[in-house]
């Protein structure tokens, strides 16, 4: 979103621009001294699936289905490749976060229900 609060639609970029940006950035990210890092193996398989999986679309793919929830072997199906190595993806790009909701049957006994909606 901008300043006023307008949502602002994606940069659109060829397929080489974007690999051509990750490569920099993994470069850069080395050359100061940072190694290979967590955000540098994200960006080199974020780079690896732009190059052999299909370009920005499957890029946008894959992140769209790990924030949907996908599991691993609907990952690998789609993209062709093992389980195991879907499953190294999502745990190198992605952060797995856990949410927990109180028991509706507790909430209303300390009287905090909240309505539904």
């Amino acid at each position: 979103m901008n300043g006023n609060g307008v949502k602002r639609r994606p940069r659109r970029t060829d397929d080489a621009s974007l690999k051509v940006s990750l490569e920099k950035w993994i470069r850069d990210r080395r050359e100061t001294g940072h190694g290979v890092d967590e955000d540098v193996k994200a960006a080199q398989i974020a780079r690896r699936i732009v190059v052999s999986y299909g370009g920005e679309p499957a890029l946008r793919e894959f992140i769209r289905m790990l924030e949907d929830g996908k599991p691993g072997t609907e990952i690998a199906a789609r993209f062709q490749v093992t389980r195991q190595r879907a499953n190294q993806w999502k745990d190198a790009i992605g952060i797995e976060t856990t949410r927990y909701a109180v028991r509706p049957i507790l909430r209303r006994l300390i009287g905090t229900e909240t309505s539904a909606a």
